[in-house]
């Protein structure tokens, strides 16, 4: 049954408006942190997508059953049932475990050959932060848990599909966390474009991730330096090729610098910046040079 079918069979009743904060009302289908009419056309497209936000009764498949589940989430407005988060490509995400036992659940599509790389933190000592990495058939593939921030990765996934990341914490505990999850591969994320000979300055946060792009001629060959700039805070650099390879990454408190093959490649290359355990926070000025 076409989604155009699914609308001729249920009419809309009411509506209603309220700011997510953790999980996702389901009836959120735009990720607008509201639950309006427009998420039915948002509905729409997701089940055309064949994407998981459509998958509004929780049954693992998108199927014209989940339009049903929708409509009653709709209508109950703030109270109705609550969903997994899809990620966008290297979006940030601050939420919490709010009591002993949550489970936060979050999906990131990838391809089979796909790199994928989580920054995760949290802003309290006092509280531990896991994450677990799982593929689209449930295999754990990376797991990390600590109070001081910590990164899960995983080269060359196995499937095409969406991927899981299951957070959780220190039982007894809870406490704010945030995590930035980045997919490299034929499609590059996207970022701040880097000028050659243009410094910028941006701020890592707990559980972030930066991500760049410079454009390099055939023949040439890049330099990136990521620099420190108030104490205490390492950097984390990676260096991505057109294809989605990794060809280089460095870490320091003072100058992490990566640089491609020369002659290099001709074309777009991200540059991946962090801190080194996710967690530890500062200011640093990221430079790109292009040698002919």
């Amino acid at each position: 049954m076409s989604a155009a079918a699914l609308l001729a069979a249920v009419s809309i009743v009411g509506s209603s408006a309220a700011q997510v904060d953790d999980d996702r009302l389901c009836a959120d289908q735009n990720a607008d942190g509201l639950v309006t009419p427009t998420d039915f056309s948002a509905w729409i497209n997701n089940f055309n997508q064949n994407s998981p936000v459509a998958d509004v009764n929780g049954d693992g498949m998108v199927s014209p059953t989940d339009f049903t589940a929708w409509i009653q989430a709709f209508n109950a407005g703030t109270g109705g049932p609550t969903c997994d988060v899809v990620l966008t490509d290297a979006s940030r995400v601050v939420s919490a475990i709010d009591f002993d036992g949550d489970v936060d659940v979050y999906r990131l599509f990838a391809e089979a050959g796909d790199d994928l790389l989580v920054a995760a933190g949290e802003d309290t000592t006092q509280f531990a932060v896991r994450v677990s990495l799982r593929s689209p058939s449930d295999v754990e593939l990376d797991a990390g848990q600590s109070n001081d921030g910590f990164k899960v990765e995983a080269s060359d996934v196995p499937e095409t599909g969406y991927y899981s990341l299951v957070v959780s914490g220190t039982p007894a505990r809870t406490g704010l966390y945030a995590l930035t999850a980045v997919r490299i591969g034929d499609t590059l994320p996207a970022g701040v474009a880097l000028q050659p000979g243009v410094p910028i300055t941006s701020e890592i946060e707990f559980g972030d991730i930066d991500v760049f792009r410079v454009i390099v001629p055939p023949g040439d060959s890049l330099t990136v330096a990521v620099t420190e700039d108030d104490g205490g805070f390492a950097t984390e650099a990676r260096l991505y090729a057109p294809d989605g390879e990794l060809i280089d990454a460095a870490s320091s408190d003072l100058l992490s610098e990566v640089s491609t093959p020369s002659p290099a490649v001709g074309g777009t290359y991200v540059v991946l910046v962090s801190s080194t355990n996710g967690d530890t926070v500062g200011t640093y000025t990221v430079n790109a040079t292009i040698t002919p």
